[in-house]
């Protein structure tokens, strides 16, 4: 029971630090620093929001420590415990500022209090530069400077490089641990295709095409070439369907005006639309993935079989589409 009670008394003493002091300076300074001072005075006022809006201004006007040491104050008490973290560390960072020096015990003190509600997560792969998705935003290229900072529950990672088959999966991470995961990307071949483990998971089976199945002749493997594609492309076109509403889901879960309201944070007010994008990326994935195999196995059969076959197989014909109402899917019709 003491170790919140220290921080908390820590949270405190940040706050009345931060809130005083007299500033002065000349020229573009000076207006950064007006910016600064109309900050303080607006959280003294209790109105963090407009607060964190001026600092944000003065750090644009002119990038200094003490700008995003305020920036972090701020976000503390909005709960954006995250961002408040990045620019907490980012002002301890600073060198030679005679502001953060005078008050350095107390922003380390405010920046662990801060940390201590986040959870870490170090992502490994082996392909430098490969590309880091989490929670459907951007992260960056592997390997990061440093380990990312999340709020704890479930976050879906996303890695992809070039000439290889994308990876995600989801996990749980904790307030105050660090979690680390390793993925291995497969690489992506002319003859063979990828898919998706069990429950969206990191890759599995990779497929090659080969002979003819027993029993199949020759004049049949166009037949059912052209079937795995139609089918394929239908796979493909509904994974963009569900990136579509991936898309939809970001941009809700990333809406200020509906998700910073009441007092609470984007994840206590948005969690649905964070699952549902989610959920859509899961399925976007899985139907690509799916759908790639299946056209390149699908030409794979065609060009085995000559392209051609008999009169039955050269008129034969599929047609798929996706199709959209209370269940999400995909409707095939042919003639043989």
């Amino acid at each position: 029971m003491r170790k919140p009670l220290r921080m908390t008394g820590g949270l405190v003493l940040a706050v009345a630090v931060l809130l005083t002091g007299p500033t002065t300076g000349h020229g573009q300074a000076r207006t950064a620093e007006q910016l600064l001072d109309a900050g303080v005075a607006a959280r003294r006022a209790g109105h963090d929001d407009e607060a964190l809006a001026l600092f944000t201004q003065a750090w644009e006007r002119q990038p200094t420590a003490r700008a995003r040491a305020q920036m972090g104050a701020a976000e503390q008490a909005l709960g954006q415990f995250v961002e408040a973290e990045a620019h907490l560390a980012e002002a301890l960072a600073g060198h030679a500022d005679a502001w953060i020096d005078e008050r350095r015990a107390t922003l380390e003190a405010a920046h662990s209090a801060v940390e201590a509600r986040l959870a870490q997560l170090e992502v490994r792969v082996e392909q430098p530069g490969a590309r880091l998705r989490v929670d459907g935003l951007e992260v960056g290229a592997l390997p990061l400077a440093r380990a990312l900072r999340r709020m704890p529950g479930t976050v879906t990672i996303e890695v992809s490089a070039d000439g290889f088959a994308p990876s995600a999966r989801s996990v749980t991470v904790t307030a105050g641990e660090l979690s680390r995961e390793t993925f291995v990307l497969v690489p992506l071949t002319v003859t063979g295709a990828v898919t998706a483990g069990p429950g969206g998971g990191a890759p599995g089976h990779v497929g090659t095409v080969g002979a003819a199945p027993d029993g199949a002749s020759g004049s049949a493997l166009p037949l059912i070439g052209w079937i795995a594609g139609g089918v394929g492309v239908a796979g493909v076109g509904l994974g963009f369907v569900f990136y579509a509403q991936r898309e939809a889901g970001v941009r809700a879960y990333n809406d200020d005006a509906r998700c910073l309201v009441g007092g609470k944070t984007r994840g206590e007010n948005c969690a649905a639309d964070a699952s549902a994008a989610r959920t859509a990326e899961t399925l976007m994935l899985v139907s690509m993935i799916g759908g790639g195999a299946l056209l390149a196995g699908g030409l794979g059969l065609v060009l085995l079989g000559g392209g051609g076959g008999d009169a039955e197989a050269a008129h034969a014909s599929l047609e798929c589409a996706p199709t959209f109402g209370p269940v999400v899917g995909a409707a095939c019709r042919g003639s043989f």
